[in-house]
């Protein structure tokens, strides 16, 4: 019972170690699109709505 419960506790911490890891890297690479590439969406957007009016 109690290994049991310790592989199942050590797994579940490792899921959301690895969740953590995943979020801070998505963050890190948004943050680095948001600084370059974003430019031209926005400029864009703005032309979509106008035609839409």
């Amino acid at each position: 019972m109690v290994t049991s419960l310790s592989i199942l506790s050590l797994t579940v911490f490792g899921f959301f170690s690895v969740l953590a890891a995943f979020d801070s890297l998505a963050t890190r690479f948004r943050k680095r699109k948001r600084i370059t590439p974003q430019p031209e969406p926005i400029q864009q957007q703005p032309v979509l709505e106008f035609g839409q009016q």
